[in-house]
């Protein structure tokens, strides 16, 4: 198993039927992010919206949690959930902004416990680029797969972080900033066909 956090255009090409494919793409100002998923993405990915999946709703006026506050454990499992991430299988996002909206995206999955993700080196651009087929989103085998299906996916569960400093675990800050007594882990399989 390669522990890199990056996968190239090829490995990914070569191995696409085995992974879990996540199209973050987003920019500060830019397009929306769904938009562009809609003209084209990788085969087999699904979309996943920046300021909803991976973010909960800034205060009004922004406050000290910024634009883009942590998501709320439930709700980023719930985003998970809904596009078939589980345990067993392994993750692959993208984004075309740098890597910066594939990298919140890699974070949050190995915070809230998934060990197998990785960030696609280059990105949207780059598979472009290496001349790969773009897909569009009424095509996509994602699109087809049932909610019903997808909810079997990747069970999440609350269980208790050890707060021990002996412990190879340390209990996260949660999103509003406060240190939980119980935490979100990722428990779990997927069988999205």
């Amino acid at each position: 198993m390669d522990t890199s956090p990056l996968i190239t255009v090829e490995d990914l090409r070569q191995d696409h039927a085995d992974l879990t494919i996540l199209d973050v793409r987003y920019r500060l100002g830019g397009p929306p992010g769904r938009e562009e998923f809609t003209t084209g993405h990788v085969p087999g990915a699904s979309y996943v919206d920046l300021d909803t999946a991976l973010a909960s709703s800034p205060g009004d006026p922004v406050d000290e949690r910024g634009r883009h506050p942590l998501p709320e454990p439930a709700d980023f499992i719930a985003a998970m959930q809904a596009v078939g991430v589980g345990l067993e299988r392994p993750v692959v996002v993208y984004d075309d902004w740098g890597g910066r909206a594939a990298a919140r995206a890699w974070w949050l999955l190995r915070h809230y416990g998934h060990r197998s993700v990785r960030v696609l080196d280059g990105g949207w651009p780059a598979w472009l680029a290496a001349g790969e087929r773009s897909r569009p989103a009424t095509s996509s085998p994602s699109a087809a797969t049932s909610t019903a299906a997808r909810a079997r996916c990747g069970w999440w569960a609350p269980t208790p972080w050890s707060a021990s400093p002996s412990s190879s675990t340390r209990e996260p800050p949660s999103a509003s900033g406060g240190r939980p007594s119980r935490s979100t882990r990722w428990q779990g399989t997927c069988r999205v066909p």
